[in-house]
C-alpha cells in the first residue's frame, strides 16, 4: 500500500459509515456506540432494542409489518461480523471475557462515528 494505507483506511471507514441500506446504518450506529461503551446488551434485550429502534425509525418488513426480533438479530449479526473482520478489538483470552478495542480500532471507529454525525 502506498501512502501508509491511508486510502484503504478512509475507504473502509466510509463503507462502514455509509452501508448500502439505511437499516444497516441505524444498526451500525448502535453497535459502534455499544463498542465504545463496552456494554453490548445481552442477546434478548439487544434484539428488542434493535427491533424497537428500527420500528420507531419507520422501517417495516414485507407487507408493512413491524421488524421482527429475528430480523433485528440477523442485521446485528451481519454488522458485528463485518466489524469483527476488521479486527478492531484485542482478542479475547477466555470465552466470557469482554474484549477491548485496540487503539487502532478506537481511532477507526471515531472516524466512522464522525462520518455518521456529519460535518
Amino acid at each position: 500500500m502506498c501512502d501508509g494505507g491511508r486510502p484503504l483506511w478512509d475507504y473502509l471507514a466510509k463503507a462502514v459509515a455509509f452501508p448500502a441500506d439505511q437499516a444497516t446504518a441505524v444498526v451500525t450506529r448502535m453497535v459502534i456506540h455499544w463498542l465504545f461503551e463496552g456494554s453490548t446488551p445481552d442477546w434478548e434485550p439487544r434484539r428488542r432494542v434493535i427491533a424497537d429502534t428500527l420500528n420507531a425509525a419507520g422501517f417495516r418488513v414485507e407487507g408493512g409489518k413491524p421488524v421482527p426480533l429475528d430480523a433485528a438479530q440477523a442485521l446485528y449479526s451481519d454488522v458485528r461480523w463485518m466489524l469483527d473482520c476488521l479486527q478492531l478489538k484485542v482478542p479475547e483470552r477466555t470465552f466470557g471475557e469482554a474484549a477491548n478495542l485496540t487503539d487502532g480500532g478506537r481511532k477507526f471507529l471515531l472516524q466512522v462515528q464522525g462520518l455518521l454525525e456529519g460535518p
